[in-house]
Protein backbone atom coordinates (compact mmCIF):
# COMPACT_ATOMS: atom_id res chain seq x y z
CA UNK A 1 0.00 0.00 0.00
CA UNK A 2 1.46 3.34 -1.06
CA UNK A 3 0.54 6.06 1.43
CA UNK A 4 1.16 9.74 0.86
CA UNK A 5 3.41 11.38 3.44
CA UNK A 6 1.73 13.83 5.81
CA UNK A 7 3.44 17.17 6.37
CA UNK A 8 3.89 18.43 9.92
CA UNK A 9 5.20 21.89 10.75
CA UNK A 10 7.80 21.61 13.50
CA UNK A 11 10.01 23.91 15.57
CA UNK A 12 13.31 22.53 16.82
CA UNK A 13 15.48 23.98 19.59
CA UNK A 14 19.24 23.38 19.47
CA UNK A 15 21.86 24.73 21.89
CA UNK A 16 22.56 27.90 19.87
CA UNK A 17 19.86 27.88 17.21
CA UNK A 18 16.15 27.49 16.59
CA UNK A 19 14.76 26.01 13.38
CA UNK A 20 11.32 25.76 11.88
CA UNK A 21 10.47 23.55 8.97
CA UNK A 22 8.32 20.76 7.63
CA UNK A 23 8.70 17.16 8.68
CA UNK A 24 7.17 14.60 6.34
CA UNK A 25 5.80 11.53 8.05
CA UNK A 26 7.33 8.83 5.89
CA UNK A 27 6.24 5.79 7.86
CA UNK A 28 2.63 4.82 8.27
CA UNK A 29 1.16 6.04 11.58
CA UNK A 30 4.42 7.22 13.11
CA UNK A 31 4.28 10.65 14.72
CA UNK A 32 7.25 12.96 15.26
CA UNK A 33 7.91 11.58 18.77
CA UNK A 34 8.12 8.07 17.28
CA UNK A 35 10.60 9.19 14.62
CA UNK A 36 12.72 11.01 17.20
CA UNK A 37 12.88 7.79 19.24
CA UNK A 38 13.61 5.60 16.18
CA UNK A 39 17.11 4.28 15.45
CA UNK A 40 17.97 6.74 12.65
CA UNK A 41 20.57 9.30 13.76
CA UNK A 42 19.09 12.20 11.81
CA UNK A 43 15.76 13.91 11.28
CA UNK A 44 15.04 15.39 7.85
CA UNK A 45 13.27 18.75 7.53
CA UNK A 46 12.19 20.70 4.45
CA UNK A 47 11.60 24.43 3.90
CA UNK A 48 13.81 25.24 6.88
CA UNK A 49 14.25 28.61 8.53
CA UNK A 50 17.20 29.00 10.92
CA UNK A 51 17.67 31.55 13.69
CA UNK A 52 21.12 31.73 15.28
CA UNK A 53 21.20 33.26 18.76
CA UNK A 54 19.38 36.59 18.91
CA UNK A 55 19.35 36.94 15.12
CA UNK A 56 16.08 38.52 14.01
CA UNK A 57 16.27 37.64 10.30
CA UNK A 58 16.32 33.89 9.68
CA UNK A 59 18.39 32.10 7.10
CA UNK A 60 16.54 29.74 4.75
CA UNK A 61 17.40 26.32 3.41
CA UNK A 62 15.30 24.00 1.20
CA UNK A 63 16.19 20.93 3.31
CA UNK A 64 18.31 20.04 6.28
CA UNK A 65 19.40 16.92 8.18
CA UNK A 66 19.46 17.36 11.95
CA UNK A 67 21.50 15.15 14.26
CA UNK A 68 18.88 13.97 16.76
CA UNK A 69 21.28 13.83 19.71
CA UNK A 70 21.75 17.62 19.41
CA UNK A 71 18.01 18.39 19.55
CA UNK A 72 17.00 19.85 22.93
CA UNK A 73 13.27 19.96 22.22
CA UNK A 74 10.83 19.93 19.32
CA UNK A 75 7.32 21.33 19.00
CA UNK A 76 5.13 19.57 16.44
CA UNK A 77 2.27 21.58 14.94
CA UNK A 78 0.22 18.61 13.77
CA UNK A 79 -2.86 19.02 11.57
CA UNK A 80 -6.19 18.45 13.36
CA UNK A 81 -6.77 15.21 11.42
CA UNK A 82 -3.48 13.77 12.70
CA UNK A 83 -4.41 14.77 16.28
CA UNK A 84 -7.80 13.04 15.89
CA UNK A 85 -6.13 9.84 14.63
CA UNK A 86 -3.73 9.86 17.61
CA UNK A 87 -6.60 10.42 20.07
CA UNK A 88 -8.56 7.55 18.50
CA UNK A 89 -5.52 5.27 18.71
CA UNK A 90 -5.10 6.16 22.40
CA UNK A 91 -8.76 5.28 23.04
CA UNK A 92 -8.68 2.01 21.08
CA UNK A 93 -5.26 0.91 22.35
CA UNK A 94 -4.74 2.56 25.74
CA UNK A 95 -1.31 2.38 27.36
CA UNK A 96 -1.23 2.62 31.16
CA UNK A 97 0.48 5.88 32.02
CA UNK A 98 1.28 7.91 35.08
CA UNK A 99 1.55 11.69 35.03
CA UNK A 100 4.07 13.99 36.64
CA UNK A 101 4.45 17.75 36.83
CA UNK A 102 7.92 18.60 35.54
CA UNK A 103 10.31 21.52 35.29
CA UNK A 104 13.16 20.69 32.91
CA UNK A 105 16.26 22.78 32.20
CA UNK A 106 17.95 22.26 28.81
CA UNK A 107 20.02 25.44 28.41
CA UNK A 108 19.16 27.83 26.92
CA UNK A 109 15.54 26.65 27.33
CA UNK A 110 13.34 25.47 30.17
CA UNK A 111 10.10 23.51 29.84
CA UNK A 112 7.33 23.20 32.44
CA UNK A 113 4.25 21.03 32.12
CA UNK A 114 2.82 17.53 32.47
CA UNK A 115 4.96 14.52 31.48
CA UNK A 116 3.27 11.21 30.73
CA UNK A 117 5.27 8.08 31.58
CA UNK A 118 4.74 4.39 31.13
CA UNK A 119 3.62 2.88 34.42
CA UNK A 120 6.48 1.30 36.33
CA UNK A 121 7.52 0.41 39.83
CA UNK A 122 9.59 2.66 42.02
CA UNK A 123 10.09 6.39 42.17
CA UNK A 124 9.77 8.64 39.16
CA UNK A 125 13.12 9.73 37.70
CA UNK A 126 14.68 10.48 34.33
CA UNK A 127 15.24 6.76 33.71
CA UNK A 128 11.45 6.40 33.39
CA UNK A 129 11.36 8.63 30.31
CA UNK A 130 11.89 7.64 26.66
CA UNK A 131 14.79 9.30 24.85
CA UNK A 132 12.30 11.91 23.56
CA UNK A 133 9.10 12.27 25.56
CA UNK A 134 6.06 14.56 25.41
CA UNK A 135 5.32 17.31 27.91
CA UNK A 136 1.75 18.56 27.55
CA UNK A 137 0.22 21.88 28.61
CA UNK A 138 3.79 23.10 28.31
CA UNK A 139 5.27 26.49 29.08
CA UNK A 140 8.48 27.08 27.14
CA UNK A 141 11.01 29.62 28.39
CA UNK A 142 13.80 30.58 25.99
CA UNK A 143 16.63 32.83 27.13
CA UNK A 144 16.06 36.35 25.80
CA UNK A 145 12.51 35.66 24.51
CA UNK A 146 9.03 35.92 26.05
CA UNK A 147 7.68 32.70 27.60
CA UNK A 148 5.09 30.85 25.54
CA UNK A 149 2.47 28.14 25.95
CA UNK A 150 2.46 25.08 23.67
CA UNK A 151 0.15 22.06 23.64
CA UNK A 152 2.96 19.51 23.32
CA UNK A 153 6.74 19.83 23.54
CA UNK A 154 8.93 16.80 22.80
CA UNK A 155 11.90 16.94 25.16
CA UNK A 156 15.27 15.19 24.84
CA UNK A 157 15.95 13.28 28.06
CA UNK A 158 19.69 13.18 27.32
CA UNK A 159 20.00 16.97 27.15
CA UNK A 160 18.33 17.72 30.49
CA UNK A 161 20.87 19.25 32.89
CA UNK A 162 18.54 19.97 35.82
CA UNK A 163 15.00 18.89 36.63
CA UNK A 164 12.17 18.72 39.13
CA UNK A 165 9.66 15.87 38.86
CA UNK A 166 6.58 15.93 41.09
CA UNK A 167 3.83 13.29 41.01
CA UNK A 168 0.67 14.84 39.60
CA UNK A 169 -2.19 15.26 42.06
CA UNK A 170 -4.79 12.53 41.84
CA UNK A 171 -8.11 13.52 40.29
CA UNK A 172 -10.95 13.21 42.76
CA UNK A 173 -14.62 12.65 42.01
CA UNK A 174 -16.80 15.45 43.37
Amino acid sequence: MNEEAEAVAVEVFLQDARLSGTYRQLRSRLRLVDMLNAEEETLELEDVRIWLGAQSNPMSCPSMSLTKQKILAAIPHEPEEMKRKAALTNVLHPTPRTRADVTLILPPIAVEGMAHLSVGAGSIGLRNFAKFFPVTAAAVHVAGEPSRQDGVVLVSRDNIVSYSIRPAPMLRAV
